[in-house]
């Protein structure tokens, strides 16, 4: 009889290393990764090391430096999805399920492990080239050792230098022999083909530890996960919330995916998975800002269809803020946690009538220009989310107000990224911009189409500093193939352009007048304080008080 809280007898074909710590030949571990017997669960997180992260772990391996242990959860019971390729390459799926028979999910070392496969893996000839429907667009990287340099780098690099050793030749004998004759003949030569062998030697002698954590229970091996990557390079929120949440069952990943999917369908598609959580945890009544995984992964696992929840509302938050507001994507919109409110605002009133809609336009620019969400903090979103609900319920806020009605004038510097610089775009566009030949475009679909693209400077120097010509007054919302034909004709035409199309992008006839004298500073100025009138008429609708402009 076997002693009780001993690991169960194993295939012959197991790998040894799977019912005892062991301590294996790198070769060996790859070679595993190869054959399918070394999965990678799904719920891990993309490959995020950048290329010196990637140069300095084989330079460890060169060096004979530990790079620590590669923990491998091994179940006879659960069946994962898992990824079909690895630094680009492909590699098999889980095996036919055999009775009793183990697989093993790399729990710890998803970043070492693609490294060291992307550097040292040579497919065979006739390897399918990876399909971009595939799990991991990447294409594999080019890794080389510089003999000259002694060194690792990454491709692209000058091929036609012999001394540039492919890394995935050196577990191949016939590989390197083939490399190395090459060499013969040089001037250093045999110093050369001397650096290659020490180089192969290290690599093929090289071990790594692996340490089994032995278990059917998933709950276990996704605690495991969570704990392990709770340090090292950053594991994003969602791939930690996918973790915890997986079963047999339900994918939480796989349910992303559905819901980029559906944003698509508005042309949210970019809204990063981050806003998207946060709304599944406004929906749940959980902290948005300093999130904690345990907690969403608990209400996720209970309510399976609150992701469904959160996209439908998000799409219905979308909608809104297109038609209402002249938003029509995320990377226009000025704070993401505007959406996460909006779509919390449409959970309570799905079907919202004129004066909801209303009330929640005049919340979007009110938390626009008075910055609400700059810095925002648990408490600040969730009183935003609270006066969400107050006014789906009652098509007006509760009684408290915002605590600073005073809006700074137009930034002196314009940043597509900056939210001020967003919503100065999104007013601009409510002018009908025209194109060069009087024609008008949708400015706002442009912008969604085009984002920084599409805002041109029209004044690129003219004796001026970058300063002095990088603010919002010197920026036009024009389709990118028309922006040379748009500069031409503004800059010559001036004051004997119609009307209507120096209206349609804010120019006044004493702003064309200096056009036309090439008094470049007058230009700006000019527009400038036209473009102050037009954001205090606005900011003043709302009922805030619009600071003076400050002297640059």
């Amino acid at each position: 009889m076997k002693p009780e809280g001993t690991s169960p007898s194993l295939p012959s074909t197991a790998p040894t290393y799977l019912s005892d710590p062991q301590v294996q030949y790198l070769s060996q571990v790859l070679d595993e990764v190869r054959r399918g017997n070394l999965l990678i669960p799904r719920f891990q997180r993309e490959f995020v090391w950048k290329p010196e992260q990637q140069l300095e772990l084989l330079r460890s391996v060169r060096d004979g430096i530990p790079i620590g242990s590669l923990l491998v959860w091994r179940t006879s019971k659960v069946g994962l999805k898992t990824f079909t390729r690895l630094a680009g390459h492909v590699v098999p799926g889980p095996p036919e399920p055999t009775p009793g028979a183990p697989r093993q999910y790399l729990l710890d070392g998803h970043q070492r492990l693609s490294t060291l496969f992307g550097a040292l893996h040579r497919p065979p000839p006739g390897t399918p080239v990876p399909s971009e429907n595939t799990d991991d667009p990447q294409e594999p990287a080019s890794y080389f050792y510089d003999l000259d340099a002694e060194d690792f780098c990454l491709g692209p690099v000058n091929l036609f230098r012999s001394t540039l050793l492919p890394t995935n030749i050196l577990f191949d004998s016939i590989g390197l022999l083939k490399f190395q004759r090459e060499l013969v003949g040089r001037k250093n030569g045999e110093e050369l083909i001397a650096r290659a062998d020490r180089l192969a030697n290290a690599f093929r002698n090289y071990k790594v530890p692996l340490v089994p954590l032995v278990t059917d229970n998933l709950e276990d091996a996704t605690k495991a996960f969570q704990r392990i990557n709770s340090s090292g390079t950053a594991m994003s929120d969602f791939h930690m919330v996918a973790a915890l949440t997986f079963t047999d069952q339900f994918d939480f990943a796989e349910k992303m995916e559905e819901a980029t999917t559906k944003l698509a369908e508005v042309g949210w598609e970019k809204l990063d998975e981050k806003y998207i959580l946060a709304t599944v945890r406004a929906h749940a009544g959980l902290r948005i800002v300093s999130p904690d995984a345990d907690s969403t992964s608990q209400a996720i696992t209970q309510n399976h269809h609150l992701l469904d929840e959160a996209t439908e509302n998000l799409r219905r938050a979308a909608k809104f803020l297109l038609s209402d507001c002249g938003v029509p994507s995320p990377q226009l919109l000025p704070y993401s946690y505007q959406a996460v409110v909006l779509a919390e605002a449409f959970r309570n009133a799905p079907e919202a009538g004129i004066s909801i809609r209303e009330a929640l336009t005049h919340w979007f620019w009110h938390t626009t220009y008075l910055a609400y969400f700059l810095g925002a903090r648990d408490n600040d979103v969730n009183d935003a989310l609270n006066e969400a609900r107050e006014l789906a319920r009652a098509g007006k806020s509760p009684s408290k107000g915002p605590l600073h009605q005073s809006v700074e004038a137009l930034p002196k510097r314009h940043d597509f990224r900056n939210a001020r610089s967003k919503a100065f775009l999104l007013r601009l566009a409510t002018l009908g911009p025209q194109a060069h030949d009087g024609v008008s475009f949708n400015a706002t679909q442009c912008l969604a189409a085009h984002e920084a693209r599409a805002t041109i400077q029209l004044i690129t120097s003219g004796g001026m500093t970058a300063k002095h010509y990088n603010g919002p007054e010197n920026r036009f919302i024009v389709e990118p193939e028309k922006a040379s034909a748009f500069r031409e004709h503004l800059l010559q035409g001036g004051s004997t352009l119609p009307k209507d199309f120096l209206a349609s992008h804010a120019v006044t006839d004493e702003a064309a007048g200096a056009l036309v004298n090439k008094d470049y500073p007058g230009f700006l100025t000019s527009r400038r304080r036209h473009l102050l009138k037009l954001e205090e008429d606005f900011v003043s609708s709302l009922g805030l008080q619009y600071q003076p402009d400050l002297p640059a």
